[in-house]
């Protein structure tokens, strides 16, 4: 189960999971994302209410088997992306009147070389696809955005203004932000959970850009 739901995901992402979350549960996790612990406890919430609907349709009068089969698949999805979470990597669902769009949050601190850092992949019906980059040092974050299309890029430019302000607000500083055409579509692991204490100025670097995208895909 483990090994389709794995092929899956770095075929599909996580868009089949994230398009059971509300609008309300996807408020309830962006705003909990700068306190790791309560993350945990929104999205662990979320999927017992999840795992309960699907006991629910499993034991209908009217269930199919295909039925059976997708539920077996979805109960298994919480499983698997539970044990992502161990490893800060965080399926965000970011829901509009529009649908959702997927946004992918990782997490390192762990190896020197790339400790400090969120990876951010969103991808989004309104203006495609964007891979963000940020790294985080003491107050200072600088950031790397890129994107296979040039207006998307522009979308970004114009996101990163209000993000470099809600950062200020925040008390960090925007020491860079460069952007770039291209697309970066790897499978990244972040920092295991138990290895250290979370560092929450990462969790709020990451809450704000993604309030930012949620904030554009509202825009009417």
């Amino acid at each position: 189960m483990n090994v389709h739901l794995m092929k899956a995901y770095l075929e599909q992402g996580a868009k089949e999971y994230l398009k059971f979350f509300t609008r309300e549960g996807s408020e309830e996790i962006i705003e909990a994302f700068d306190n790791p612990q309560l993350l945990s406890e929104v999205y662990e919430e979320k999927e017992n209410a999840l795992a309960d609907h699907l006991r629910e349709l499993k034991d209908s009068q009217d269930v199919t088997s295909d039925t059976v089969k997708e539920i077996a698949v979805m109960a298994g999805s919480i499983s698997f992306y539970r044990q992502m979470r161990r490893f800060q990597k965080y399926e965000v669902p970011i829901v509009t009147e529009r649908g959702v769009t997927a946004c992918a949050v990782t997490i390192k601190q762990g190896d020197k070389a790339e400790k400090g850092t969120v990876e951010i992949s969103i991808s989004s019906s309104r203006f495609g696809s964007l891979q963000a980059t940020f790294k985080v040092a003491g107050t200072r974050v600088s950031g790397f955005v890129t994107s296979g299309e040039e207006g998307t890029l522009e979308v970004s430019r114009s996101i990163f203004g209000e993000f470099e302000t809600d950062l200020e607000m925040n008390g960090f500083t925007m020491e860079r932000g460069d952007f770039a055409k291209g697309t970066r579509n790897s499978f990244h692991s972040g920092s295991q959970i138990e290895e250290e204490a979370t560092n929450d100025r990462l969790y709020l670097v990451a809450k704000l850009f993604i309030q930012n995208v949620q904030r554009r895909e509202d825009e009417k």
